[in-house]
């Protein structure tokens, strides 16, 4: 009985990104909040999405991401570095005649993963590359240009 417990633990510590492979969640960052999503495609990579709001900039991102190293464990979570490469599509919703807003980009990222709930808390940084963009007074004030800041920072909760 008591190995039956110990291997029921060691597979839970292990859910997320095997039997747990879908989570749901918030984060900020480009946009002041958004709805995220991630979807492992096995142990070690996954492709993640974005949909967000900025008052007056509506924004979409789907990324490959990739976690190459293992910070460490301790028991009660996990943490790994990952490096993450993407696409990125939004739109100002300004009353103007403003053009969409279109790039891509990438940056690496920590990923708390927590043992006891399928939980993880996750932080990037990196930068986009906008060749089409908001080269106007909204787009400038709101720091869009060929180059952009490309963050996030939120959780996500596993099924």
């Amino acid at each position: 009985m008591l190995t039956a417990l110990l291997l029921s633990s060691t597979v839970f510590a292990t859910e997320i990104g095997t039997s747990k492979k879908f989570g749901i969640g918030i984060a900020s960052g480009a946009h002041y909040f958004s709805i995220t999503g991630k979807y492992y495609l096995d142990e070690k990579s996954g492709i993640s999405g974005y949909i967000g709001n900025s008052w007056l900039y509506q924004g979409l991102r789907a990324n490959y991401e990739r976690e190459f190293y293992p910070v460490g464990n301790w028991g009660w979570a996990n943490l790994d570095l990952y490096w993450a490469a993407g696409l990125d599509l939004g739109l100002w919703t300004y009353y103007g005649n403003y053009p969409a807003v279109f790039g891509v980009g990438g940056g690496i990222g920590a990923d708390l993963q927590f043992e006891d709930i399928p939980l993880s808390i996750f932080g990037d940084v990196g930068v986009g590359l906008y060749p089409v963009n908001a080269y106007d007074s909204i787009g400038k004030f709101a720091g869009f240009g060929l180059f952009a800041p490309r963050t996030a920072l939120g959780a996500r909760f596993y099924f």
